[in-house]
């Protein structure tokens, strides 16, 4: 993920970064993601409590949701604003949560968690094949035996051929206006996208801007599951949303592709 930002001031004056600044505008309801976790870890059978890990958890909307649950959760985000959001979000709700800055590439654990999930498409930020399957073989190691992974992230083809373009978005908070305007580019020789976000703060008569950009592999689902297979993955199942309670085509925005580790 690369990012180029300056950080505003919310009406009281305290910092706004770019980590709150997506939140007021894409802050999805976790209810529906947590329940289909919790049905896909039991459809592979694994017993509750579980220890699981949340790999680009962001600013932590999920962290508390699934210690809820009675779950023993960790969390890894390389970016160091989304994770002082998800610090906070941990410390003010229930449960057991560890958080660590990082990534795919810097799991390290051996035979640890029952699941390993990457929601809303951190493993699409790892340009190179050699990232994804080494990002893979971590997190193989990082399961227990008959453990699960699940990988959430672009369908780039449905993408391609029904893109509307989103158009510029405005929220008000207090003391402050925020409107964001999204662009991106393709480039077709290396498979990449980049997204860009213009977000526009007035307070009163002074404008700031904050901006941010994000790069991601436009991989196919062949692509994934071909990656999942070569680092020793078994019982892959796909999804197209969290609504899903069977394995089904991939058919629209979104892809989901759940695999175990041999037990």
């Amino acid at each position: 993920m690369e990012a180029a930002s300056k950080r505003s001031r919310d009406g009281d004056g305290r910092p706004l970064d770019v980590g709150e600044l997506y939140d007021h505008f894409i802050a999805a309801e976790p209810a529906p993601v947590v329940q289909f976790l919790r049905w896909l870890t039991a459809h592979y059978g694994l017993v509750d409590p579980l220890s699981v890990l949340d790999v680009g958890c962001g600013t932590g909307r999920l962290l508390v949701p699934l210690a809820k649950l009675g779950w023993n959760v960790a969390g890894l985000e390389p970016r160091a604003e989304y994770l002082a959001r998800a610090q906070r979000a941990a410390s003010e709700g229930e449960g057991q949560v560890e958080l660590q800055q990082g990534g795919f590439l810097d799991l390290a654990s051996e035979g640890r968690f029952d699941a390993v999930f990457a929601i809303s498409d951190p493993f699409w930020y790892l340009l190179s094949e050699a990232e994804r399957v080494e990002a893979l073989r971590r997190v193989h190691i990082a399961l227990k035996p008959g453990g699960v992974a699940f990988l959430d992230g672009p369908n780039f083809l449905w993408i391609l051929k029904h893109y509307r373009s989103p158009g510029p978005a405005t929220v008000s908070l207090p003391g402050l206006r925020v409107r964001r305007v999204a662009s991106h580019t393709i480039d077709f020789h290396e498979a990449i996208w980049t997204h860009y976000d213009r977000f526009t703060i007035t307070r009163g008569t002074v404008t700031e801007t904050v901006c941010d950009e994000h790069r991601f592999a436009m991989l196919s689902l062949p692509d994934v599951m071909t990656a999942l297979r070569t680092t020793g993955f078994a019982k892959l199942q796909t999804f197209s949303d969290y609504d899903s309670r069977a394995s089904e085509r991939v058919t629209g925005p979104r892809m989901m592709v759940a695999a175990q580790r041999a037990g």
